[in-house]
């Protein structure tokens, strides 16, 4: 009887092994990374680059889903909503994730997400049209003191819009924002005429440059860019150099945190890889990871930041 009822035992606990460990292995179904911003962008192509690499460490697909709007705001709050299952990233912005709820009811708060890693790094750049009348930085600063200028980015709560608007301030010149879906799209603005200039991450604006379709006026590096030889910087003109974008990854907070050791083994092994890191170099972004305890302490540097300029700008109370 005692050998029956064993064999009993045994036969279930062989019967729900393959049960449990498959319930215990993560990832089994595709990863989504939601892009907060439009196809073709900056932050779209770094997602995209991640995307294939970590599908090689994981073993499963890892797609990227675009849903731009509000600054970001539409895209992460989207990621917010989403099952704590791990199945859901979201990369975000160092505006969209760190002032973007400062300014208006954003649908998330940063601390609704941990973070896994940042990605990548660049400078932002100011640039006008072929047609403008601007040909300096010089000309658009001394054009901004006697009239209203208008100017477009990826959005109301980007780096960029908060850049150009400390940047009027300080040097008494009066800019409009005109918000853009991405960087692609503030681009155009200025490529048609809708806004007199454009701020967004220099990258964006090498091909449009090469092609004569864009004057590019400033960079904030600290040096010059190779890919835009010509343009001098911020710091050359006499300007404080505005901040550096960054792009990083997050996850909502309630995934369990096995489940995030293993996504962030993943970014982490996925961001090493060399054709990462070539990648990046080709699109001309800086590799500047930082693990997620320490992408924590940055995001939260920056939230106290632009909390003290989005006050001192009048752009919240």
């Amino acid at each position: 009887m005692k050998r029956i009822v064993y064999l009993t035992v045994l036969a279930c606990l062989l019967f729900t092994l393959p049960a449990i460990a498959r319930a215990a292995k993560f990832p089994e179904n595709p990863i989504r990374i939601i892009c907060p911003f439009g196809a073709g962008d900056a932050i779209d192509n770094t997602a995209r680059v991640l995307a294939e690499r970590m599908r090689t460490v994981l073993g499963v697909s890892v797609v990227v889903q675009n849903i731009a709007g509000g600054g970001g705001a539409l895209g992460i709050a989207e990621g917010k909503k989403a099952a704590p299952d791990g199945y859901t990233l979201v990369i975000v912005s160092a505006g969209a994730i760190t002032a973007g709820p400062l300014i208006s009811n954003s649908g998330f708060m940063p601390s609704d997400f941990i973070p896994l890693a940042e990605l990548v790094s660049m400078p932002i750049a100011v640039a006008v049209g072929e047609n403008s009348p601007y040909k300096t930085m010089a000309d658009l600063a001394e054009a901004g003191k006697s009239k209203e200028l208008s100017f477009s980015t990826p959005g109301a709560s980007t780096k960029q819009r908060i850049s150009m608007t400390a940047f009027a301030k300080e040097n008494g010149l009066t800019f409009v924002h005109i918000a853009g879906k991405s960087g692609s799209d503030a681009a155009t603005k200025a490529m048609t005429g809708e806004v007199d200039f454009v701020c967004v991450g220099a990258p964006v604006f090498e091909p449009l440059a090469k092609a004569g379709k864009l004057r590019v006026l400033a960079v904030g590096s600290e040096e010059r860019v190779p890919y835009l030889p010509d343009t001098p910087t911020f710091k050359e003109l006499g300007y404080t150099t505005p901040d550096q974008l960054w792009f990083g990854l997050v996850v909502r907070k309630e995934v369990p945190a096995d489940r995030i050791a293993i996504l962030a083994d993943a970014v982490r092994d996925a961001a090493a890889q060399p054709e990462t890191k070539a990648l990046y170099t080709t699109l001309r972004y800086t590799d500047s990871y930082l693990p997620g305890p320490e992408f924590a302490k940055l995001i939260e540097s920056n939230i106290e930041q632009n909390a003290v300029i989005l006050k001192d700008l009048g752009l919240i109370k």
